[in-house]
C-alpha cells in the first residue's frame, strides 16, 4: 500500500487529532484547510519545529521533486506534532 491509499486515511487522522486539541484549547476547529496549510508551507522556515519535511530528491513519474513546494512531493512529508502546534499557532494570529 502506498501513495493517496496510504496518506489519505494518515491525513485524516492527523486532522482529526489536530481538530481535538483545538477544540481543548477552546480554538476554533480546522474548516477549509488550504490557507492554513500553505500559510505552513510558505512560513516553514520561521516554524519550529517545521510541520514539513522537504523532500527534494526523486520523482513521481512525472515531476522530480526539488526545494520547496513541488509538484512531486507539495510540500513534503508531514511531521503531525509539529503541524498540530503550527495550525495552533495560525489560529491564534500567528498567520
Amino acid at each position: 500500500m502506498g501513495g493517496t491509499s496510504a496518506a489519505t486515511p494518515l491525513w485524516a487522522g492527523t486532522a482529526a487529532l489536530i481538530n481535538q486539541d483545538l477544540k481543548q484549547k477552546g480554538l476554533h476547529e480546522i474548516g477549509f484547510a488550504n490557507p492554513a496549510l500553505y500559510w505552513m508551507g510558505e512560513n516553514s522556515s520561521r516554524l519550529s519545529p517545521k510541520p514539513f519535511h522537504d523532500v527534494t530528491s526523486g520523482n513521481n513519474l512525472f515531476y522530480d521533486a526539488g526545494n520547496g513546494w513541488d509538484f512531486a512531493t507539495g510540500w513534503g512529508s508531514m511531521d503531525a506534532s509539529a503541524l498540530d502546534a503550527a495550525w495552533v499557532r495560525y489560529v491564534k494570529g500567528g498567520g
